[in-house]
């Protein structure tokens, strides 16, 4: 027993010894995290950026009747028509067409003519191309001069028949009638009405793309690596890893951005673009029938990591194309979405031990 007792206190003393003003560094405890950290969604109506378009239109009455101009009186109309000489409205340079299955679409204009539009008077939208009536509202009531004429009307189609609207629509009043100006001379003399629509598409089903078009397009997205107040870690190594899986009939690039809470550029991590490649999509179903996928890799040593303790947001600019996508009909569906997964890959050595 004895024995015993002196070779453990002989061994305590060599250990001491060998360890005394020596700094002891066992292997450091780590904390490994792989996983996702954030990701966003260009989908169907975040790309049309369609949900409310407001349209503004001023009609000389001259539009309406060349012979209303200066002073002259006016016998009562019935039937009078502006459809051959319409108001064009281009909505968007990158969108052909719009199918929704519900739309609401709101009017508001103070009468600019010296007589009344009479009620019954109709106001007509139309899509440019094929001509297809998709609005048309008879005024409720007489509006007198100066007076001020809003409404608000919702088209609600069966999904499997949505209403197709173009990109180019016109404008018109059908059927205007009037009780004229009851034998009174009246002055037309720069006479006009601003009419201003509203447009809001509740529910978008398919897009119509132009080919041979460019637009950029941005997404903000809200991460952290650590929760606030976190305390820096010494030592960090990992990666992060960028996915871009791609629903859509587009190709492009897309460029990465970190920004403080004040939308301040923090610094770039992600040197490089990633490639956006066409998906494959059926132009009848707008089923993807195939997604395409590029990755970026980038190592993350820990003086990049000092950008994550704070409120961060993640930048993507994505600068779309048409071109060269191998179809003129190029649809878009609600299947079809951006998605971009931001994921990281991490090493975190939390202790280190100094022995005296």
């Amino acid at each position: 027993m004895k024995t015993n007792l002196l070779i453990a206190a002989l061994l305590i003393a060599i250990s001491v010894g060998c360890f005394k003003d020596e700094t002891w560094a066992p292997a450091p405890w780590t904390h490994h995290f792989n996983g996702p950290i954030a990701k966003s969604n260009l989908d169907l109506s975040a790309l049309a950026n369609l949900q409310e378009i407001k349209l503004v239109d001023n009609i000389l009455a001259s539009e309406i009747d060349p012979t209303w101009d200066g002073m002259r009186e006016v016998l009562p109309i019935a039937g009078l028509s502006s459809e051959n000489s319409p108001q064009l409205f281009k909505m968007t340079d990158y969108f052909k067409a719009i199918h929704t299955d519900s739309l609401l679409v709101t009017v508001d204009f103070t009468n600019g003519y010296p007589i009344s539009f009479g009620k019954g008077t109709e106001l007509v939208f139309r899509n440019s191309e094929n001509k297809d009536i998709f609005f048309r509202h008879p005024t409720t009531r007489e509006i007198g001069p100066g007076e001020n004429y809003t409404f608000d009307i919702e088209i609600l189609r069966s999904p499997d028949n949505p209403q197709k609207v173009e990109s180019n629509i016109e404008f018109y009043l059908d059927n205007f009638r009037s009780p004229g100006s009851n034998g009174q001379v009246v002055d037309f003399t720069n006479a006009s009405t601003n009419f201003t629509f509203t447009m809001k598409f509740i529910s978008v089903l398919k897009l119509e793309l132009y080919p041979d078009k460019e637009w950029t397009d941005t997404v903000l997205t809200d991460f952290s690596l650590f929760k606030d107040g976190s305390k820096q870690q010494k030592i960090v190594e990992g990666s992060m890893t960028l996915n871009l899986i791609n629903g859509l009939p587009i190709n492009g690039f897309g460029f990465v951005d970190i920004l403080d809470e004040n939308d301040q550029s923090l610094g770039v991590l992600f040197n490089d673009t990633l490639k956006i490649t066409p998906a494959t999509i059926d132009p009848t179903t707008t089923h993807v029938l195939n997604k395409t996928n590029s990755e970026l890799v980038v190592s993350l040593p820990f003086e990049k990591l000092d950008l994550f303790y704070n409120k961060t947001k993640l930048k993507i600019l994505y600068r779309i194309s048409t071109k060269n996508v191998g179809s003129d009909q190029i649809i878009i569906g609600d299947e079809s979405t951006l998605l971009m997964k931001l994921s990281a890959d991490l090493k975190i050595y939390v202790d280190n031990i100094n022995v005296e």
